[in-house]
């Protein structure tokens, strides 16, 4: 059977569609050259009993001068043939355990992607809720004030959702409420930040539009300023005074050109008065604001 060891795996095994449509009279079920048994089934079988005889009749070539019978060649076969089907059923056995383990470990492999995968889009969709909010509350107060400053509202259209600044949380790590890092864009202008920074203030004193005490709704989260940078790419087609004159600077004529601004500049200067009502108790600017807003 061309086993190399008493443990190699059986090969050329008949299948169970050759055994059931074998029949005596075509002949011999194998050859001495190819010999195949049924380790599925008994000696008894029409094609395990011819694969007897073809052991008995090569052994007898093989072994001219045997006093066995053939009888006795025979019983020593079906010994062994009997030893061989327990070998072939615990590596079947194996194989079986070792699929069901491999199965197994595929799953669980399986199921911590896809865990991972929808922790992933569940932080993801949390936080485009979160830039979502960002925007709409600042073009509320924008719109709001358009007397005050006609275009803070046309300048937060024009920089959209994708042009708000994100916030990286430490909620995960425990301990307490969230505090949240400012991801800041390097790429935006100095003017349309301290904009961002007026409309957040002028938010919050909406809240307190009540003798300073707070209207109903969830406190604003606690933002804190870093160093972090957004990854993501400039906001295109945007007024020119809506870019940092250093990140225009250090643009390529390339890269110039495809970010397509516009000449168009936006006014956006903050009129005193607007920047005075919006003063709070022992608040300086409007950056000190990033740290409770």
């Amino acid at each position: 059977m061309h086993r190399a060891q008493w443990d190699s795996p059986f090969t050329d095994v008949p299948t169970k569609a050759e055994v059931e449509a074998y029949k005596p009279v075509i002949g011999p079920s194998c050859t001495s050259g190819r010999f195949r048994v049924d380790l599925s089934g008994v000696p008894s079988t029409d094609w395990n009993k011819s694969a007897a005889h073809v052991f008995v009749q090569s052994f007898r070539d093989a072994y001219p001068d045997c006093a066995k019978s053939s009888k006795d060649i025979c019983v020593a076969w079906e010994r062994h043939f009997n030893r061989l089907r327990q070998i072939y059923r615990d590596h079947q056995e194996r194989n079986v355990k070792t699929s069901s383990e491999t199965l197994h470990q595929t799953h669980r492999r399986q199921e911590r992607k896809s865990h991972v995968c929808f922790s992933h889009c569940r932080i993801m969709y949390f936080h485009l809720i979160e830039i979502l909010q960002l925007y709409l509350r600042r073009l509320h107060v924008a719109k709001l004030y358009s007397q005050q400053h006609p275009s803070a509202a046309r300048a937060i259209e024009e920089l959209g959702v994708s042009g708000m600044s994100s916030d990286d949380s430490d909620h995960e790590s425990g301990g307490g409420a969230a505090r949240y890092t400012i991801v800041s864009k390097d790429w935006r202008s100095g003017e349309v930040t301290e904009l961002l920074r007026l409309l957040d203030a002028l938010h919050l004193r909406l809240r307190y539009c009540n003798n300073w005490n707070a209207t109903s709704g969830a406190w604003p989260h606690l933002r804190l300023i870093s160093h972090k940078s957004s990854t993501r790419a400039a906001v295109k087609g945007l007024p020119r005074n809506f870019y940092a004159r250093g990140f225009l600077a250090s643009l390529t004529q390339e890269a110039l050109d495809e970010l397509q601004s516009i000449e168009q500049t936006l006014p956006m200067g903050i009129p005193d008065g607007l920047r005075e009502f919006v003063r709070f108790p022992r608040l300086h600017s409007f950056s000190e604001l990033e740290i409770i807003y």
